[in-house]
């Protein structure tokens, strides 16, 4: 299928647009009354997407806050929360990167979780349709999360039976909600109508999960270059608390243990693993929502108590990996400049080179 060349063209979701556009708008009002260039490329509309992701970000560790309060106490959620933020890639796609649709996820999701989590505990058409509305969003932000999602939905799963109970209502009120998650995410296929007179369209072209039979986990996981735990050694600290639920048989281990699977297999599975250039693996960002439960877990071991040699020995490997993070984040250049995704030497320099 070739495009006509009147035609704007990108391969990207619209969701990430659609979000920004209030900023946009008021970065064009702004531009308009200083009379700067008001062409969507001047000096104030890249600040409207930096005050934008910043914007999201806060939102979304706001609804985090809230939602992790359903599971553990204050002092705990505003621990975990600090080490995620300033431990994690996180900090990295809402400043550096703040134009990539990761932190819109991340608000999307933790969204999402709160008023599924009131949703399992009061039953109601409002929050089913404010669910549609968020799941249509997520949709258009970054499609591939909402087939990841799934896992998600078994939150405090406690039976087949209470399971199903969640999902009773009359039909009327599905209709409803598939109407409204339709009006969501009609922005994206409208775009592709536009593109190709077709309202299904794939937009990646020969891109494809073509390691599906051998997936390059080691690689998406360890390599130098945006490598999930190389570049985030906290996330050891994501999978021992995954592991320790696993173990204790805690609530929600099993899904968020499926979910780092599923997420870990899906970009394994793709064409260019690490994708693209970026710090540490992007493709987890945006569930970190969920991974920030097993982090908890470690948080409330570490202040229960009296301490000892072990919690002196976590909290300090929490410290070192809150230094690398913000150390790679201001030494990294936007891309990886090794001869290979393994190349040592190459990472070694921005670990110990100075800071940009």
């Amino acid at each position: 299928f070739k495009l006509s060349e009147d035609k704007i063209f990108t391969k990207y979701p619209t969701g990430v647009a659609v979000l920004q556009s209030p900023f946009f708008f008021v970065a064009h009002f702004y531009s308009k009354l200083t009379n700067n260039k008001a062409d969507g490329f001047g000096v104030p509309y890249h600040k409207a997407i930096d005050i934008s992701a910043i914007f999201y970000l806060l939102l979304g560790l706001f609804f985090l806050f809230k939602f992790l309060k359903n599971y553990f106490t204050e002092k705990v959620v505003l621990f975990s929360v600090f080490i995620l933020l300033f431990g994690t890639n996180l900090y990295y796609y809402a400043t550096a990167e703040s134009g990539l649709s990761h932190v819109y996820s991340f608000f999307l999701i933790s969204t999402f979780l709160y008023y599924y989590k009131k949703f399992i505990a009061i039953k109601s058409v409002k929050l089913l349709l404010l669910l549609a509305i968020l799941l249509g969003f997520v949709f258009i932000v970054r499609q591939i999360n909402i087939f990841l999602i799934l896992p998600m939905l078994f939150l405090d799963y406690d039976g087949i039976k209470p399971f199903i109970n969640r999902f009773n209502f009359d039909w009327k009120a599905y209709l409803l909600g598939i109407v409204t998650f339709l009006l969501v995410v009609s922005p994206q296929f409208l775009y592709y109508f536009y593109l190709s007179n077709n309202l299904a369209y794939y937009s990646y072209g020969d891109e494809a999960f073509i390691y599906k039979y051998t997936p390059k986990i080691l690689k998406v996981l360890f390599a130098f270059e945006n490598g999930w735990i190389t570049n985030n050694p906290l996330h050891l600290i994501t999978l021992s608390g995954i592991a320790y639920m696993l173990l204790l048989r805690l609530k929600n281990a099993i899904p968020i243990a499926l979910l780092f699977i599923v997420i870990t297999l899906t970009y394994a599975s793709w064409w260019s693993t690490q994708l693209g250039c970026g710090l540490g693996h992007r493709g987890y960002v945006e569930f970190y929502p969920l991974f920030i439960i097993p982090i908890a877990y470690v948080v409330q071991y570490l202040l229960n108590g009296n301490y000892d040699w072990k919690k002196y020995l976590i909290l300090m490997f929490i410290l070192i990996c809150i230094v690398v993070n913000i150390k790679l984040i201001y030494t990294f250049d936007g891309c990886w400049f090794g001869k290979s995704a393994w190349d040592y030497v190459e990472f070694s320099k921005l670990l110990f080179s100075p800071t940009k």
